[in-house]
């Protein structure tokens, strides 16, 4: 039976007299009926007194107690230390080697993110480098058009130079059969007078001499020396093997053992600048592999069947290495090495420092770089001779075969002249000595008939009309000639000049084509120095990536150590008092076991358990209550609901719902779990 039944039971039975009395009036007649009395006391609950909040504490790993800070009943702050475990030096060292890591994680994020910076700055120098070489083959290129415009330009100036040279020949000759003619004349008016027969005959000898030597001379010039073009394709078929054969074995050979020897140089200093970085400690070198972590120990150690010596470095299994770090903290540590440039080694019998190393990697790179331009030079220049000496071949093969032709062509008068089949001059050496024969004989023919003439005419005397007639006819003919020869000697400057400037062209033109090879050559360079900017920019990026990871790795390490430092103690979370505080000294806990309660008595709170559902109806959230301890009758607390669950219970097979009611005054003969009956009046 519940108090509630109790409460109602007393009600009846003090009730029952006054029904007993009313029964006895209603026996007179005269008695009046009277009506009956209904009250509403409201509903009453019983509840639990309980400290306005309240937590059992617990730690948050396992471990011996080894200090006591506060005791039961005294009140503490929010944050004050209750008590310690005897995990704090593996944990402080752990702490401190967490911290270390974080620190060098950071610094070699910064070193990494440096190394990126410098890529990134090597990847612009070198696209700046390969736009350079592309400007320079771009200016190679219009250089060497303009070479060749230039070379054309000249060939044409000579064609053009040569072109006038067998008009003026011509004009010459007749300058000279002009000369003679009016010389004759004036030396016909005089000799007709003075000379002798004997003198005139000799002349016609002469004359006759000339004529036949130029008569003997004019079949020669139509029929070339088949030998002597011989001898010229004989000529040019061994200067072109010789230079064929000094361009492989001389000339390129030299050049190919250069580049091979730089290239040896140049590998040999890789492999001895990769010995140096792995004999520096931490150039490289993954101090935290992802299975293993790298321990030195101070003592020797043996731990799960495993022997570990002093001063000694192991690779050890993350797992295994983690419980040597917190269980033998004072004599494992973690290793970190830092990587000193600056540090003298000695390797293969030569003593260095890491940084004069890779200088000299650095020059033999641009020693081999120099000496495969060169090659690059001497395989154009052998090209461009080679090439040259295949022209002459060809132009001495084709003289070769119009002098075995026996045919009188424009090409065989070119070939005789010395002429390319593509030189646009007009040909000369044959036309022109044929017609200088020619003239000869017609010359000489004059003089033959001019001395039989005088001497019929040796007795005529000297026409005073015709001696001046021969003397200006004379005179205009000197002055011709003169005209002529000048012409003649200012065309032979013009044709030196025009061969000058060509070959001054040409030489120009293969100067252009071998500049523009090097460009080439410089360009591909440029290229591969941009291609190898990139890779190592990629590889700076993977390397920061891995830095930031070991680094986030390394924080949260560190975070972890402090969350057990934070766990080795119990503290406080709020203020208030420790109501009970079953911890021993020496004792041994477990994570989560509760071994303390905290309270704030500066206020109460009571929680009903036994309002039905049929009273529940009948409370309502900040409702005043009063409140009435069973220990003490006469002390009546003021009330206000703060809470009503949501959830039911079954209890002695009611369904009830635990509401909360807040206790608005205190008194210090309150004690946590006081039994108290809660009054919730009536609504108005």
């Amino acid at each position: 039976m519940n108090d509630k039944t109790i409460i109602v039971a007393a009600l009846l039975i003090a009730a029952a007299p006054l029904a007993g009395c009313e029964q006895e009036k209603s026996a007179t007649p005269e008695s009046l009926a009277v009506p009956a009395i209904t009250q509403d006391y409201g509903v009453l609950a019983e509840g639990q007194l309980l400290p306005e909040r309240y937590v059992e504490l617990s730690f948050g790993m396992a471990g011996r107690v080894t200090e006591m800070l506060v005791q039961e009943g005294e009140a503490v702050t929010s944050g004050e230390p209750i008590a310690r475990l005897d995990n704090l030096p593996q944990l402080q060292a752990a702490f401190a080697q967490a911290l270390a890591n974080v620190k060098q994680a950071a610094v070699s994020l910064q070193q990494a993110e440096l190394g990126l910076e410098q890529a990134n700055a090597n990847i612009q120098q070198a696209e700046l480098g390969l736009e350079q070489t592309n400007a320079n083959i771009q200016q190679a290129e219009y250089n060497l058009a303009q070479a060749e415009a230039e070379t054309q330009r000249t060939e044409h100036g000579l064609a053009q130079v040569q072109l006038e040279g067998p008009q003026l020949a011509l004009e010459r000759a007749q300058a000279a059969l002009e000369t003679l003619s009016a010389q004759q004349q004036v030396d016909a008016l005089y000799n007709a007078a003075g000379l002798t027969p004997a003198q005139i005959e000799r002349e016609i000898q002469e004359a006759l001499t000339q004529l036949q030597t130029a008569e003997d001379a004019l079949p020669v010039v139509d029929q070339p020396d088949v030998n002597y073009y011989q001898q010229q394709v004989l000529q040019a078929e061994n200067a072109l093997k010789q230079l064929q054969h000094g361009s492989t074995i001389v000339d390129i050979g030299t050049f190919t053992d250069a580049v091979d020897r730089a290239e040896d140089r140049m590998d040999d200093e890789k492999d001895f600048l990769d010995k140096v970085e792995k004999a520096i400690p931490g150039c490289k070198v993954d101090v935290d592999a992802s299975s293993s972590t790298k321990l030195e120990f101070s003592d020797e150690l043996t731990y799960r069947f495993e022997t570990y010596e002093a001063d000694n470095i192991y690779d050890v299994p993350n797992w295994i290495a983690d419980e040597l770090l917190i269980e033998y903290a004072t004599i494992v540590k973690k290793v970190t090495w830092i990587c000193d440039l600056d540090r003298k080694i000695t390797i293969d019998g030569r003593t260095t420092t890491l940084a004069d190393v890779q200088d000299d990697y650095n020059d033999t790179v641009s020693q081999y770089d120099e000496a495969v331009l060169e090659l690059g030079k001497a395989r154009l220049q052998n090209e461009e001779s080679i090439r040259e000496a295949q022209m002459d071949l060809a132009r001495v093969q084709r003289n070769l075969e119009w002098a075995q032709s026996e045919k009188y062509s424009r090409e065989g008068i070119m070939v005789a002249a010395g002429q390319s089949a593509d030189d646009p001059a007009v040909p000369q050496s044959v036309s022109l000595a044929t017609q200088q024969l020619k003239a000869e004989i017609t010359l000489v023919q004059a003089q033959l008939d001019d001395a039989r003439k005088r001497l019929t005419e040796l007795q005529d005397g000297i026409d005073p009309d015709e001696k001046e007639l021969a003397d200006a006819q004379l005179a205009q003919a000197q002055a011709h000639a003169a005209y002529a020869e000048t012409q003649a000697q200012q065309i032979e400057l013009r044709v030196k000049q025009a061969e000058l400037a060509l070959q001054v062209a040409r030489v120009q033109q293969k100067s252009v084509a071998v500049a523009m090879g090097v460009a080439s050559v410089q360009h591909e360079s440029a290229a591969v120095a941009v291609d190898v900017a990139r890779v190592q920019q990629e590889s700076s990026a993977v390397a920061v990536d891995s830095a930031r990871a070991q680094e986030l790795s390394a924080q949260a390490v560190l975070e972890a150590a402090e969350a057990d430092l934070a766990r080795n103690e119990l503290r406080a979370p709020w203020s208030g008092s420790i109501a009970a505080l079953p911890l021993k000294m020496d004792a041994y806990v477990q994570p989560g076991q509760p071994v303390a309660t905290l309270a704030d008595f500066s206020g109460w709170k009571v929680e009903t358990d036994n309002l039905t559902e049929i009273e529940v109806p009948e409370v309502a959230l900040g409702q005043k209550v009063s409140i009435t301890p069973d220990a003490l009758p006469e002390l009546e607390l003021p009330g206000v609901v703060t809470d009503i669950s949501a959830l039911h219970a079954e209890k002695r097979g009611d369904v009830t719902y635990t509401v909360t009611v807040a206790v608005g005054k205190s008194d210090p003969r309150l004690r946590w779990g006081m039994t108290m009956v809660v009054t919730f009046p009536p609504a108005d």
